[in-house]
């Protein structure tokens, strides 16, 4: 479900920005992530997702903190 989120977002932003169709988004799309995990291996796929979840639990610990101030949520 969470892929068909991405592809979906991925056709629009590639319809409206790009003018392409949205066959040519996900051929391309495909074509990216076939190359860029073939070139860097499964470390390379690791390294990236431990660096995504440093950034989405450091964005989250820091909405955790800016939620408690006083006035937000109100």
């Amino acid at each position: 479900m969470i892929m068909a989120t991405v592809t979906l977002a991925a056709i629009k932003i590639g319809g409206i920005l790009l003018g392409v169709s949205k066959y040519e988004v996900i051929l391309i799309a495909g074509t990216v992530t076939a190359l860029y995990s073939a070139t860097s291996g499964l470390w390379g796929v690791v390294v990236t997702d431990l660096l995504l979840f440093i950034v989405a639990m450091t964005g989250s610990l820091r909405l955790l903190l800016c939620g408690q101030q006083p006035g937000w949520g109100d």
